[in-house]
């Protein structure tokens, strides 16, 4: 008896801890806020499908550093800092999930910033962009969202960000 007690525990614990995302790890312990906090570099960002990387590091190049620190104007959300970009600004925002419950749509918010000059996709001044979390590990983060073209002004686009821990 003790011993089925033991498997059901077992069992209850596996499946809690089961995997969120669905190219995400199978099993993990450590929350999603944990592991999307750190900072990221750019390995792969495709708009519509097109591998479009090189334009986003000829145009910014940043690392995105994703923080614990709150954000002042929100209790669900948190610092969000683009650095080590071309131009050398650090430019600020915020993250936030969208749902208590639900870890798979993440929100990223940048501050307006009169410097930010070279924007791409939903990165720009009082840019955003709710993003659907396609797999995230302690290593790498895999996100997707549809969003307005700020520079043609065609419609909605769609982007992926890839992205590796440093």
């Amino acid at each position: 008896m003790k011993k089925a007690i033991y498997i059901l525990f077992f069992a209850i614990i596996l499946i809690a801890c089961g995997k969120t995302y669905d190219d995400g790890p199978s099993i993990t312990f450590r929350s999603a806020k944990n592991r999307i906090v750190g900072t990221w570099k750019v390995d792969k960002f495709y708009i519509d499908g097109a591998d479009s990387t090189d334009e986003f590091n000829s145009k910014l190049g940043c690392q995105i550093e994703f923080l614990k620190d709150p954000f002042p104007q929100s209790y669900k959300c948190f610092k969000l800092y683009l650095k080590q970009c071309n131009d050398n600004a650090i430019y600020s925002g915020y993250w936030c999930f969208l749902s208590s419950t639900n870890k798979n749509k993440v929100q990223i918010d940048l501050l307006k910033d009169t410097t930010f000059i070279n924007a791409i996709g939903t990165f720009g001044s009082e840019r955003y962009g709710r993003w659907t979390i396609l797999k995230l590990t302690n290593k790498e983060l895999n996100l997707t969202t549809e969003g307005w073209d700020y520079e043609w002004g065609f419609g909605m686009r769609t982007f992926l960000l890839n992205l590796k821990k440093i």
